[in-house]
């Protein structure tokens, strides 16, 4: 087993006590079994704090968060968490551990990335020049031969980041161009319509619905095509696996393109487009509801052009 990720991944590094939108808050923390074993061992002033800072429900153990804000009870006035400054960065949850990376299981490797809901992830991914491209991780085994299916996966990865970072042509040729290799068109959805879908939605935070008021006739569309790319590379990377056990990568395709012009279309500046980019990737990508939910209104506005 191997892993492929974007080149930039090994550059990520948790910026912590300097995070604006820290993930220790607004967040469920569910306890995964191995550590919660850990907690319940854990001497002293500290173990007793975790276990009393813990609830179970239906099986699942988590933290149990503070005040209107939903603050982990262990992010501490200075924007640091009291788990690794008494035990170290091993004692934390798996899924502490893991954020904002993303995982797409296949037989034979991992992809991996980090997701755009962290802003150090966000900053990284958008304000990069170099075209992304996959990178294949270190690892102690020697990698196994991908299956057919996935080899023929890894192939259309490829096809697609070349169309993307072609910066020969407009971005929107690009993005035609990629649904095109997929044998499907789309119709754009008219503001009205995505604004009707995204107001329908679950919603973590009011900032995004304030975004969301900006979806008009008139809105214009970012006019930085290196920024909007690399949205663009990060979406088809992250959503592209979801086509895998079905063949059908146009939705995932469509979704990429969809998202990145929505985004486009509510920032006003670059530094707007990094933090609506966020907004997004929180709101949608992250929740197991509202993914699924545009995903099928962008299924919708396909046509097959076989």
């Amino acid at each position: 087993m191997y892993s492929i990720a974007p080149d930039y991944y090994p550059s990520f590094r948790c910026i912590a006590d300097r995070c604006r939108h820290t993930c220790c808050r607004g967040w469920e923390i569910d306890i995964d079994a191995e550590t919660l074993s850990y907690y319940n061992s854990v001497p002293g002033d500290i173990g007793a704090r975790i276990r009393g800072s813990i609830v179970t429900c239906d099986g699942v153990s988590s933290f149990r968060l503070q005040g209107d804000d939903e603050r982990c009870p262990f992010l501490n006035s200075t924007g640091l968490c009291d788990i690794i400054t008494h035990l170290g960065e091993d004692a934390l949850c798996q899924i502490c551990d893991d954020h904002p990376r993303y995982y797409n299981d296949f037989d034979t490797f991992t992809q991996v990335g980090v997701g755009l809901a962290c802003e150090a992830a966000a900053d990284l991914i958008l304000r990069r020049h170099q075209p992304a491209a996959f990178i294949t991780l270190a690892d102690d085994a020697a990698p196994t031969a991908p299956t057919d299916e996935e080899a023929d996966f890894l192939r259309l990865m490829d096809a697609l980041l070349s169309v993307i970072t072609d910066r020969s042509m407009p971005l929107a040729l690009r993005e035609e161009k990629l649904l095109a290799m997929l044998g499907v068109s789309m119709q754009e959805p008219s503001p009205e319509e995505s604004a009707a879908l995204y107001g329908s939605l679950e919603l973590l935070d009011s900032q995004w619905q304030a975004a969301l008021q900006r979806l008009t006739s008139s809105s214009t569309l970012l006019t930085n095509e290196v920024m909007r790319e690399q949205l663009l590379a990060y979406f088809i990377m992250r959503h592209l696996a979801a086509g895998f056990d079905d063949g059908d990568y146009a939705v995932p395709a469509a979704f990429a393109i969809h998202a990145g012009r929505l985004i486009a279309s509510l920032a006003r500046t670059e530094d707007e487009f990094v933090d609506i980019a966020r907004m997004y990737s929180s709101e949608i990508e992250y929740s197991d509801e509202n993914l699924p939910a545009v995903m099928d209104f962008v299924a919708a506005h396909l046509t097959d052009i076989n």
